[in-house]
């Protein structure tokens, strides 16, 4: 059991965290969602993310939109938002619908 999760750039074995966290539910519910939607700046923004953060990532944003009418996702703004914080600059949230 990992009792201090870190990322799989810090060495998390995505291959347990797979089996742990992906159920069959799951796995359909992704697989239908990235198979329609383009996923830009995905790494910049998660790379730091842990296997449980990013599939709650992906959850929340599948059962906050229509998987069948979304095109793409830009995490973007996040990843600025990221570096910002990390600066210590008062970074400005902007969120986006449409």
């Amino acid at each position: 059991m990992c009792r201090n999760p870190t990322s799989c750039r810090q060495g998390e074995d995505f291959e347990h965290e797979y089996v742990r966290w992906m159920t069959p539910e799951i796995e359909k519910k992704l697989d239908t969602f990235f198979k329609k939607i383009d996923v830009w700046y995905l790494e910049s923004a998660l790379k730091d993310f842990t296997m449980e953060e990013f599939l709650k990532i992906f959850l929340l944003i599948y059962q906050k939109v229509n998987p069948l009418t979304i095109q793409h996702i830009s995490f973007e703004p996040f990843m600025r938002d990221i570096y910002y914080d990390y600066k210590g600059k008062n970074p400005s949230i902007c969120i986006r619908s449409g």
